[in-house]
């Protein structure tokens, strides 16, 4: 059922309680890499060919009836600068799905519960076999902010240009081999090799699905700066300040009249998490993202809400595993040394506290991939990290650069890890670059051998392909992973259920055993909010694998 929960029916309600879901609840280009360093996105893999998929029995509201409007504005919080309002061009890291679901609207929907949800799409399905060909059916009477009214060629030839763009979207299209409107609200996609993921890649949080109008794309240069989509907001660049505040008005050509909308919605970049959560107390910001666990206790204290949902996990990613700049992190038992000399639990507590979980996979519980008999294969073992190194020929460690930024908390987890190294004398040699964009850049400029960040969790089928080919967004040093990883790789993309997790579970255990990656643990985005400003604040719940940040978007005002 969609109810509240959804993005397309709500009416906002009263002030929500404090929501933290705690790990222990749990059961179940630069661009390109920012994003999955930032932001977590989607859960289980797309369903195998079959009948459309429907998401909700519950009718929408659709046609340009103008939505429910108040005389309330919002301010929010955001710690990053968008390079780009272009959804194409865009990354999703940073809060940048923020600031493209205010304008646009995606095929499908991720809502807070886990289930894919009609969005610009009201079904869609695979035909055929090998999840090579997919079918959508579009929802009639939209309009784009410029006026005009959606059809299926405008989502073939918004889905091309995401293709062509070179971004986050693009390198989920690599394998669309074909895209036609077969009917006013048909479109057909068909890929050259298996996509078992496609409801996660046109959800709203990969960006790919986020349909740009005809205006829009006639003028796509102008997109940086402009917006052109179905959303229920629309940029107001008079009133914008690029860099610093970018201010959202209701677009009244938008679609669901069950909506209930602010008059405004005023994004703010505030870069220092201390300033943010001060602007926050005072009353300038209703809402910020980017909160940490050692603000948590602060914020409360004021009376503020704070929110936590799961995130992903964070990791040491040691690129450099043929030893090109750094030649002992070519050999596997440095790199299992390094894992084993990691107190994931010691490191979890201190950083994050109740907010997050030891894990070791790059995968979480309950997420496709995630094998549960490995979930402590390198339990911390100080006496056999010191037999690693000795056996590889390193019995008093070595040194290697590591970049690092104080955005994310990144700085500080990289010192905690450079503490735990020491221990077999290993010595991190710590350069702190500024800003989030700047440790990315040097990273993917091989100027260092590895790089420390969070990775929001997806399917093994999207993260595999992101981490471990010569193609990779992750391996900017282009060396071949463990041939196996891609063979269980191909062959579960084919599949569905269970026999294509257990191939999944099989990719998952090859790169742990090969150390590619020291996973220290999986945590939560935080967030806080002032009481008795937002309704329809909804967080994701505790399914797999998965965070939904709260949508600002269909943020309501309260009710009276």
């Amino acid at each position: 059922m969609r109810g509240q929960a959804s993005r397309h029916l709500v009416n906002g309600g009263g002030d929500m309680e404090l929501l933290i879901f705690h790990w222990k609840d749990r059961t179940k280009s630069e661009n390109l890499v920012k994003r999955r360093f930032s932001r977590a996105n989607s859960i289980a893999v797309a369903s195998a060919a079959g009948a459309f998929l429907i998401a909700s029995a519950i009718p929408l509201i659709s046609g340009n009836a103008s939505a429910a409007s108040s005389s309330a504005s919002l301010t929010i919080a955001v710690q990053n600068v968008p390079a780009t309002l272009d959804p194409a061009l865009s990354d999703n890291g940073g809060n940048n799905v923020t600031f493209a679901s205010l304008a646009y609207d995606s095929l499908i929907y991720l809502a807070p519960s886990g289930a894919y949800e009609p969005d610009l799409a009201t079904s869609w399905k695979y035909v055929g076999s090998n999840n090579e060909e997919f079918v959508v059916q579009l929802r009639s009477g939209v309009q784009f902010s410029d006026g005009s009214t959606l059809t299926a060629q405008d989502v073939v030839n918004s889905i091309k240009y995401a293709q062509a763009s070179g971004s986050t979207a693009s390198s989920f299209l690599t394998s669309l081999a074909s895209i036609s409107a077969t009917g006013p609200l048909t479109v057909q996609m068909n890929f050259s090799s298996p996509r078992p993921d496609l409801q996660t890649i046109f959800d709203q949080n990969l960006l790919a699905g986020d349909i740009i109008g005809p205006s829009g794309l006639a003028t796509s240069k102008g997109l940086g700066t402009s917006t052109d989509g179905t959303g229920p907001y629309m940029l107001d660049a008079s009133k914008s300040v690029t860099g610093s505040s970018y201010v959202y008005d209701q677009n009244p050509n938008y679609w669901n009249s069950s909506l209930d909308q602010y008059s405004s919605i005023t994004v703010s970049v505030i870069s220092d998490p201390t300033a943010g959560l001060d602007a926050v107390k005072s009353g300038q910001v209703n809402f910020m993202f980017g909160g940490s666990a050692t603000q948590a206790k602060s914020a409360q204290s004021a009376g503020l809400k704070v929110y936590a949902a799961p995130y992903g996990w964070t990791a040491l990613f040691i690129d450099d595993y043929t030893g090109k700049l750094v030649k002992a992190l070519g050999n596997e038992k440095v790199r299992q040394a390094i894992s084993y000399v990691t107190n994931r639990p010691v490191l979890a507590n201190a950083l994050y506290g109740q907010y997050a979980i030891p894990n070791d996979e790059t995968t979480l519980p309950g997420s496709t991939g995630y094998d549960p008999a490995y979930s402590n294969f390198y339990k911390y073992n100080l006496a056999k990290a010191k037999k690693l190194m000795a056996e590889a020929g390193y019995p008093h460690g070595f040194v290697f650069p590591i970049v690092a930024t104080p955005v994310q908390n990144i700085e500080t987890t990289v010192e905690a890890l450079s503490s735990e190294l020491s221990q077999i004398g290993i010595k991190m040699k710590i350069h702190v670059d500024a800003t989030f964009t700047e440790e990315i850049g040097d990273w993917l400029a091989k100027k260092y051998p590895a790089v420390l960040g969070a990775y929001g969790t997806l399917p093994m089928s999207i993260e595999s392909p992101e981490l471990y080919p010569k193609t990779a967004i992750f391996n900017p040093f282009k060396d071949a992973a463990n041939p196996l990883i891609f063979k269980y790789t191909n062959e579960a993309d084919k599949l569905g259920g269970a026999a294509a997790d257990t191939l999944y579970q099989k990719v998952e255990v090859t790169a742990l055993k090969e150390a590619y990656e020291d996973v220290l643990f999986g945590s939560d985005s935080i967030y806080f909010a002032q009481p008795g400003k937002i309704g329809n604040l909804q967080i994701g719940k505790s399914y797999p694998g998965s965070d939904f940040a709260p949508d600002v978007a269909f943020f309501s005002p309260p009710q009276s």
